[in-house]
């Protein structure tokens, strides 16, 4: 056999006395997918299927409720309170998963506290009383002793029926997120006067007591691990910290965790699966595109080097390399994927192979998982459409393959290409360009969008490996689409960005986003932005990082990352918020407007303080784009149904909107 390029991902790991085939983790992530009572569906058992098959070792599932109703919301129904569904669908899930070598462990968890959402809350507790995190005029009260030890119990009868199903192991939310395990965890919320208040010793008890517990009922040799969070990043509350930002930790530090760690270890804690950051600090808990990756290393290193037990980090740590030389250096026993698997099931598979550059790369965009899961939607992907429909919808061979022309090299072009030539049609595309990427060339320019990067490469690859032609520097007409005898055509002609119809533009050194962006126009070092939206912040951020160009934000609503159809994630936008507000460079105004320009600067219109005059040497242009539609226009009445509009060319709008339609298309024709 071959020499393994990644040989430390593939080295077996003891988790108690449970070995898995290798140390490359799932790690637990909410769907939204679920039956009734979080029981897992048969779509849900296949989407798991299709991660074990892909080669992960072990897959931690999302979060069940074990709380025996203490705090009550439809949000926390839990597959316990449903014996007989619960235990036929966890042994099929199971099942589904050992047929691959893969283990499973259970994620069980003992609910919100003080970040309940309030929606629907029957019941607002906490282990101590006071405010709601999201909507302080709600205050919640303090768990009595006996609620406490009724959700301990929950937690070990839950662990029960998992053994008895046939799980390898369970996984409690502890210590981790500010959920409420974390709460009862964290000094700075738990006034508790009871034994489960106090010092630290008082304060680790409810994890304690559980951990014990379940070894008492479920033997020693059944595995329980914690989720477990090193760093909260909080300076204060509903706030995080600014990355390089010095602070002083209101929540809890690294040494305090790794005395915590080591109560729960002398319990019989059998590994730690790290999660950093916390609900007050949104964005390096669920960390976007903008964070380094592997951001949560730095934290978890000196925690790993005091335990004797297993440590399991994910934290955005999305290639072989990084995770090998991670676990390789001591800094992680194993490496959770939670987005990067959604992005790709088959990524273990291909770093055994050696293939790292075949792995569909997650692109940290928040936009299809966490983002949808956090305002109650189903989970998706951006750059993987077929995600949930892993049982449903299998790629078929096409009836009848056919010569299909894509106009335009974009992701959603390559998309409906590489899915076209999977089901055997005959495939080119015309590019008028002379590079392949379309407006995603734009967006993966600052140097955060690493995964953008990786994405473009992905898909040149895919052309190159499955012998699809992309010919640049053809602007197709719609003649000379008639003329290429294509039996099907598909337009992904992108869009154009909108000028404004302002006075004195035209003499303003104005530049639109992309061509800044792509390199093609040059920023002076007073810059004014006019449009607050996901890219004109984007860009802000970019130009502020070099801290000699000061930069203005111009945004007509109240809020930045607001306006428009496409809507950040929370924790995007928290970052932005954060990040923006936290540079002395940077300036935001909103409510205001661009009245006229000069070559000297904006003068601007703002609602509260009147109109003021900004001196600046550029002004960038971000205040939305016009769908090229105008090729398709042309060929719909002498083709019909034959022609499909796909991308930004229907409607701007983000990579998952433009992934998943290229891919419906293509498997349609």
């Amino acid at each position: 056999m071959a020499e393994l390029k990644y040989p430390e991902l593939f080295k077996p790991l003891k988790i108690g006395s449970l070995e898995l085939k290798n140390r490359i983790v799932m790690s637990p992530m909410d769907t939204k997918h679920q039956e009734p009572y979080m029981i897992w569906g048969d779509d849900t058992i296949a989407y798991y299927e299709e991660r074990a098959k892909g080669g992960a070792g072990l897959i931690v599932t999302y979060a069940c409720p074990a709380l025996d109703k203490v705090e009550e919301s439809p949000l926390l129904q839990s597959p316990f309170d449903r014996p007989e569904e619960c235990r036929r669908q966890m042994k099929k899930l199971v099942a589904a998963c050992h047929k691959y070598g893969c283990k499973l462990f259970i994620q069980l968890w003992s609910g919100f506290g003080r970040i309940a959402f309030p929606l629907g809350m029957n019941n607002y507790v906490a282990p101590s009383e006071g405010p709601n995190l999201w909507d302080p005029e709600i205050q919640h009260r303090a768990m009595t002793t006996e609620e406490v030890r009724r959700i301990i119990k929950a937690h070990i009868d839950a662990a029960e029926v998992c053994k008895e199903c046939g799980a390898d192991g369970v996984n409690i939310v502890a210590a981790y997120g500010g959920y409420m395990g974390d709460q009862f965890s964290t000094a700075l919320f738990n006034h508790r006067t009871d034994e489960y208040g106090g010092d630290i010793n008082g304060r680790a008890r409810i994890t304690v007591e559980t951990i014990e517990g379940i070894k008492e009922r479920c033997g020693r040799d059944f595995p329980v691990t914690c989720r477990f969070t090193t760093r909260h990043h909080m300076p204060a509350i509903h706030h995080g910290q600014v990355p390089g930002e010095p602070y002083r930790e209101i929540g809890r530090d690294v040494p305090e965790s790794i005395e915590l760690g080591k109560i729960f270890e002398k319990a019989g804690c059998d590994a730690f699966l790290i999660g950093n950051g916390c609900y007050d600090a949104l964005f390096w808990q669920y960390s976007p595109m903008y964070l380094p990756e592997g951001e949560w290393l730095d934290d978890v290193r000196p925690f790993t080097a005091q335990m004797n037990v297993p440590v399991i980090c994910p934290g955005r740590i999305l290639r072989p390399e990084m995770a090998n030389e991670a676990i390789r250096n001591g800094t992680i026993d194993a490496v959770a994927l939670g987005r990067a698997l959604l992005a790709d099931p088959q990524w273990p598979n291909k770093a055994y192979k050696g293939d790292a550059e075949d792995i569909r790369p997650c692109i940290g965009c928040n936009n299809g998982c966490i983002g949808r899961v956090m305002s109650a939607q189903p989970l998706m992907c951006a750059v993987n459409p077929d995600i949930f429909r892993e049982r449903s919808q299998e790629l078929l061979p096409a009836a009848a393959p056919k010569k299909v022309a894509v106009i335009g090299a974009g992701i959603g072009g390559m998309e409906a290409a590489r899915v076209l030539k999977l089901r055997g049609h005959d495939v080119t595309i015309y590019e008028k360009s002379s590079e392949a990427g379309g407006l995603f060339l734009a967006a993966s320019a600052p140097d955060f969008k690493q995964g953008d990067r990786r994405l473009i490469q992905w898909y040149l690859k895919q052309m190159k490996d499955l012998g699809i032609e992309i010919k640049y520097q053809c602007e197709m007409s719609a003649e000379a689409i008639k003329s290429l005898g294509a039996e099907e055509v598909i337009v992904a002609t992108g869009t154009s960005p909108k000028m404004l119809p302002i006075p004195g533009i035209e003499s303003a050194n104005a530049v639109f986003a992309e061509d800044l962006l792509r390199g093609r126009k040059k920023a002076g070092r007073k810059v004014v932005v006019l449009g607050g939206g996901w890219v004109g912040c984007e860009v802000a951020l970019w130009l502020s990082e070099d801290k000699g160009t000061d930069v203005t934000i111009v945004e007509m609503t109240k809020g930045i990352m607001t306006g428009g159809d496409i809507q950040p994630p929370a924790m995007n936008l928290a970052y932005m918020e954060e990040v923006l507000n936290f540079r002395e460079n940077v300036h935001i105004l909103l409510r205001s407007k661009a009245a006229s320009f000069t070559a000297d600067g904006v003068q601007v219109t703002t609602k509260r303080v009147g109109d003021r005059f900004i001196p600046c040497d550029t002004v960038v242009l971000s205040v939305g784009l016009t769908p090229n539609r105008a090729l398709f226009d042309a060929l719909k009445e002498s083709m019909g149904d034959h022609v499909h509009l796909i991308g930004d060319a229907d409607s701007p709008g983000i990579i998952m909107t433009a992934v998943q339609q290229a891919n419906d298309v293509a498997r349609a024709i």
